[in-house]
């Protein structure tokens, strides 16, 4: 017997989509699984958006492999009519009612009628064979099962009761012939839904080339339960199946116990694979004032109008919104100009003056963001290198956890510069497809630095990527070599560089400084934000230039370091009319990100107290 919760760890939900052209109204979908549950939907869409599914249909596709069809087999009964006669039963209703097997209705007048044969009649039909044992499994009365022997001496009334049994009573008379085909084998239920199930079986063992038809009864164990048409959900039932042919039916197959599925439990399983955009809002510490921006049916006004209030929380519910999956052709299509586009990837504007152009196109970008969530698939996690050797590099990822279906993944990388900029980049210029969650890159110099990223991808588009991995592999190897490095121990992706490094404002004693973060990330990462800060003077830059630590971008300096969540910093205690490095660093639970661009800024000069007398 299967419980709910179990039936429930098997399911697995994936969600396909296909575009048909305007002038079809049929389609055959092809490459889908054997022996798997379907619910298909249509919709029409056009520039605009996309309409309601008029219905779902639910389809069960056929097991990948069904036996021939074979001719069915006849299997003759023994001549029990010509018995009779031969042993001088003369009467016709008595051979034709009493002397056929195939006939299980019996009147007590023809009881009557017979008595002067009975000896003759239950011998012929018994076969020479005593079938008592079928008899009382059945449930036939002692009386009765005298009948079941052959060895009738003669009829009298206390048999009448036996027309009632006669059905059961034929039944074992074909069994003991050897007719019959035996019980189902196998029953198994299996692909259990809120209101239906797949039941499937094994053949007989005996006769089963004469099977005509097989027989599934149920039943739920709580008899108060009943649906009409279907099954109900959550509730227990009881099945087995009998095999039939010409002659009748087989013994019942053993009976199965199993139990539809919770339509609230399969439900939060639905949940599951679907984009929890509110729940990467609560993830990520959106306020409850912002929390009317995470949903995608929000109205443009109050979108429009929260825009202007929750702007230092936007960067945060943009990702959440964009959900780690690149919508820019989308917004192509839907007209969203150049300057704009960079909202449907998840990058956030800190410009005023670009961020009221792109109001007017808020409802284009979040419908192309609400339907990528359908049709895209999701960001893949937990990018690690596992081998690292002089020819080549291996990785590994995890799949998405949900959205669309994964077709094959993109391995970006490139050469970089060790001062290559933290903007977050969506393709590098090599690639290479794999429809496993393993790579192995081999066309590297191992003298370069090398920035490498994976997207999964479909027929639909691409996902963002989740975090990038920078190697140089002389440098590892070297480390290696030194102690310095346990190769044991996996390169892990990480976040990008935090980036738009800007000042706000400044005093003598202080600056104030606000950056946008990694772009490259899981939707529901959180950041710690490492800021470095330096007084300028003469570096010494005869570092030992190691493109593998985040330090060495801006080696030469004796850096300050502070920590925060926030996006922005007021560093104070600071020295008037002085200069000052700055960058920063993000932190998630994979580690800490490259360096940001750095930015030089100005302290105030300390101007003397002037009083007039």
């Amino acid at each position: 017997m299967n419980s709910s919760a179990s039936n429930l760890d098997h399911i697995t939900i994936k969600r396909y989509v296909t575009r048909v052209p305007v002038n079809i109204t049929h389609f055959v979908q092809k490459m889908l699984t054997p022996l798997t549950w379907y619910e298909i939907e249509v919709t029409s869409e056009n520039r605009h958006g996309a309409s309601l599914p008029p219905y779902t249909l639910r389809a069960l596709t056929r097991p990948e492999f069904e036996p021939p069809r074979r001719p069915v087999a006849n299997i003759k009964l023994p001549d029990v009519m010509s018995c009779c006669a031969s042993k001088g039963i003369t009467h016709e209703r008595c051979l034709t009612n009493l002397c056929n097997p195939h006939n299980d209705r019996i009147a007590e007048p023809d009881m009557i009628v017979c008595a002067p044969w009975a000896q003759e009649a239950f011998s012929c039909l018994a076969g020479d064979y005593d079938h008592s044992d079928c008899c009382r499994q059945r449930g036939l009365p002692d009386v009765c099962v005298e009948l079941c022997t052959g060895n009738v001496q003669k009829i009298d009334y206390k048999y009448f009761r036996c027309v009632d049994y006669f059905s059961d009573y034929r039944g074992c008379l074909l069994k003991g012939y050897g007719v019959l085909p035996s019980s189902p084998r196998n029953v198994r239920v299996s692909n259990i839904y809120t209101t239906s199930a797949l039941l499937s079986w094994s053949a007989p063992v005996n006769n089963s080339d004469s099977v005509t038809s097989f027989h599934s009864y149920y039943r739920p164990i709580d008899p108060d339960r009943s649906c009409r048409g279907n099954l109900c959900p959550d509730t227990e039932y009881e099945i087995y199946i009998q095999a039939f042919n010409s002659h009748g039916a087989s013994d019942p197959s053993s009976r199965i116990l199993f139990k539809t599925l919770s339509e609230s439990a399969l439900e939060d399983r639905k949940a599951e694979y679907t984009y929890d955009l509110t729940g990467c809002c609560h993830n990520v510490l959106v306020s409850p004032g912002c929390m009317p921006l995470c949903d995608y049916n929000a109205r443009m006004s109050h979108v429009r109008a929260l825009t202007t209030t929750c702007v230092a929380e936007l960067s945060r519910v943009l990702r959440c919104q964009v959900g780690g999956r690149n919508h820019g052709p989308c917004c192509q299509r839907r007209g969203v100009p150049e300057s704009c586009q960079s909202l449907c990837t998840g990058t956030f504007i800190p410009d005023e003056v670009v961020l009221s152009k792109c109001n007017a196109y808020i409802g284009n970008i979040v419908m192309c963001l609400e339907d990528g969530v359908g049709l895209i698939p999701g960001p893949v996690s937990s990018l690690h290198i596992t081998a690292v050797k002089a020819e080549g590099v291996t990785f590994v990822w995890e799949p998405p956890s949900e959205g669309a279906n994964v077709t094959h993944y993109q391995v970006h990388y490139e050469s970089v510069d060790r001062n290559s900029g933290s903007v977050g980049q969506f393709a590098l210029n090599k690639t290479v497809n794999t429809s496993d969650t393993v790579a192995a890159i081999k066309d590297l110099d191992p003298k370069l630095l090398y920035k490498f990223f994976v997207v999964a991808s479909n027929e639909n588009g691409v996902s963002l990527p989740s975090s990038v991995l920078h190697l140089n592999v002389s440098n590892y190897l070297e480390q290696v070599a030194k102690g310095e490095q346990d190769p044991g121990n996996p390169v892990a992706g990480v976040p990008s560089a935090p980036h738009s490094l800007r000042m706000e404002s400044k005093t003598a004693t202080s600056l104030t400084i606000l950056w946008e973060p990694p772009e490259l990330a899981l939707p529901i990462d959180r950041f710690q934000y490492v800021v470095h800060h330096s007084m300028v003077k003469t570096p010494n830059v005869s570092g030992s230039g190691n493109d593998n630590d985040v330090t060495s971008l801006t080696e030469g300096f004796s850096y300050n370091i502070t920590r925060t969540s926030s996006t922005a910093i007021k560093l104070e205690d600071l020295k008037p009319n002085t200069q000052y490095v700055i960058y920063v660093t993000a932190i998630n639970d994979m580690g800490e990100s490259r360096p940001s661009e750095t930015l030089l800024a100005w302290t105030d000069p300390a101007y003397p107290a002037f009083v007039e007398v």
